[in-house]
């Protein structure tokens, strides 16, 4: 076989508010719903707060909000669904809007992450990957702690 067809990514395809994006499937623990967390103050936005999985807290990002400045309801009538990741140092859950796919993709579907997109976008990640004539960002946990750029820059 050759390296071209060996050569394989498998992804988690989800939305956060308006932006499509994925995650590497080995970065991720699970997949829940969110009903209920607990908040914190005085952390700078995105992060929401703190989640209790099986007695494990885990830091909650608000990825629409990091997206788009807007908050995203969790409610128990119309609950959010984290993504849980692994961090660089300890796990990280995510909130999405949706869960769409897992995928085994060819890396010849991953392209760099086009100029025109969001300096937010930006700010995470530097590769796309195309699928179903969709593009989604693929995601660098590790550059969602850098500070979030504004829409001007």
């Amino acid at each position: 076989m050759s390296d071209s067809t060996t050569k394989q990514l498998q992804v988690l395809l989800f939305s956060a508010g308006s932006e499509s994006v994925a995650l590497e499937l080995q970065d991720i623990h699970e997949i829940q719903r969110v009903t209920t967390f607990t908040p914190v103050y005085g952390v700078p936005e995105p992060i929401r707060g703190i989640l209790n999985v099986r007695g494990t807290l885990i830091t909650l990002f608000d990825l629409p909000l990091f997206f788009t400045g807007n908050l995203t309801p969790i409610e128990t009538t119309r609950p959010a669904f984290c993504v849980i990741a692994q961090g660089d140092t300890e796990p990280l859950a995510l909130i999405s809007t949706g869960i769409e796919d897992c995928k085994t993709i060819s890396h010849e579907c991953v392209h760099t992450l086009p100029q025109n997109s969001s300096p937010v976008l930006h700010a995470c990640a530097e590769q796309a990957i195309h699928h179903e004539e969709r593009l989604f960002a693929l995601l660098q946990l590790q550059r969602l702690f850098t500070k979030r750029p504004t829409e001007e820059q």
